[in-house]
């Protein structure tokens, strides 16, 4: 996930029937976070 690849990909390859499974494997950590608010853009 962290490599950019799409969850579900991610769930199949990993042989997870459900998403729910993966994205428990996959929550963002707190630099994933921090990136994603760092690459916001707020037009005011």
């Amino acid at each position: 996930m962290r490599a950019g690849n799409d969850l579900v990909l991610v769930a199949e390859l990993a042989g997870h029937s459900r998403l729910e499974t993966t994205r428990r494997y996959s929550l963002p950590s707190d630099t994933d976070r921090q990136t994603a608010m760092d690459a916001l853009t707020i037009d005011y």
